[in-house]
């Protein structure tokens, strides 16, 4: 476009704008004195500019079904220089990576813009495959031992490809922490105590990733509270102020998860039972030491309970043991029953049936 000369006032004003598959381009132009020898040459210059725009439009069509459908954004028009005068721009949309009309390197430019959208293509159909996978592992937690194991190979294959992944670092600290039940109950305990130390970190190295999620904050509570079978009575109490932080941290991030509820129940029973000694330890390594009672944790057990979509056979045992707790037998008595009749699929619900029967021998007397 030809630039004015200096002692010529500017009095033109032209707009230009493309919108692919519809648009046309649109010119605006006002005149207040006499400067037809500019606008001659500007409209030649606009002629040419149509003609390039119309050779890009033709090889965007060509390769629309690779890049698919370009947005239009025009650009803001500088403002007006006073009453008389007007100078409106309005710039053709442009594809991602087109930065001007030359079609000398159209080529690479448009293969840059089909790397890009590939690019983002391969990422949606991954995220697409991880939560189908994932869909299918939940499946496997939650059942038999033998897709439990299945579950944690699948994991393990994918670990490499999925080190910053947080939803797949929690499944696998979950995954690692049910195998360590599997082989503790198969008698190998080192290859237990070494699963239970490695799901431990593995759940931490996911918060270190992203602190307000749920599931995080659950299995760093449940990792940290099962590495105290192997750690000092001081350090075991110590790390059960830091269970109880992760549990109300993943309650206030998903209240209606029922095993939030469910593990807070077991805090607050198991401080209730703390031994005489455990109490004197607590009260030397805290000004306040931890205190709770039976029915601060009966609470949390029954919300559980309401909260959860399936019978729990190991929520129903604890909830017997608190009415044990406060000597109402009878109700005891009706929540073992219940749990009785579930089948027992898992090692805990296998470890809660046998306690279940025993206490329901014990206080069969008052069964209603």
């Amino acid at each position: 476009m030809p630039h004015f000369r200096d002692h010529v006032p500017i009095l033109a004003a032209v707009g230009a704008g493309l919108v692919v598959g519809t648009s046309i381009t649109v010119i605006y132009y006002k005149l207040s004195r006499n400067v037809s020898r500019q606008l001659s040459e500007l409209t030649e210059s606009v002629n040419r500019l149509q003609v390039q725009l119309s050779e890009l439009q033709e090889h965007i069509s060509i390769c629309g079904s690779m890049v698919g459908s370009l947005p239009a954004t025009p650009m803001r028009s500088p403002g007006s220089t006073s009453n008389h005068e007007a100078f409106l721009l309005s710039s053709p949309p442009k594809p991602k990576v087109v930065r001007q009309l030359s079609s000398d390197d159209d080529d690479d430019k448009f293969e840059d813009t089909f790397e890009t959208e590939e690019m983002l293509l391969g990422k949606q159909a991954k995220i697409k495959a991880d939560s189908n996978i994932y869909k299918q592992i939940d499946k496997q937690l939650e059942s038999n031992d033998t897709d439990k194991a299945k579950a944690y190979q699948t994991l393990c294959d994918m670990r490499d490809q999925h080190q910053q992944d947080t939803e797949f670092l929690w499944r696998l600290a979950k995954s690692t922490y049910q195998m360590s039940q599997i082989e503790g109950a198969n008698g190998n305990k080192e290859r237990q105590k070494e699963l239970v130390y490695e799901g431990k970190n593995i759940a931490f190295n996911a918060l270190d990733i992203k602190e307000d999620d749920a599931n995080i904050q659950k299995w760093c509570a449940i990792t940290l509270g099962k590495v105290g079978d192997y750690e000092s009575m001081q350090d075991k109490i110590l790390n059960g102020f830091k269970f109880k932080e992760h549990i109300e941290r993943g309650i206030e991030i998903d209240p209606l998860d029922p095993s939030l509820h469910y593990l807070l129940g077991r805090w607050c029973y198991g401080v209730f039972e703390l031994s005489w000694l455990e109490r004197k330890l607590a009260a030397t390594l805290f000004a306040t030491p931890p205190t709770s009672t039976s029915e601060e944790a009966l609470k949390h057990f029954l919300q559980a309970h309401k909260l959860a979509p399936t019978q729990w056979k190991e929520n129903m045992l604890f909830i017997a043991k608190c009415y044990i707790q406060q000597s109402q037998y009878s109700e005891a008595m009706e929540w073992l029953n219940k749990a009785a009749v579930i089948q027992a699929k898992t090692v805990d619900d296998k470890a809660a049936h046998i306690e279940i029967e025993n206490l329901q021998y014990k206080y069969s007397y008052y069964a209603r």
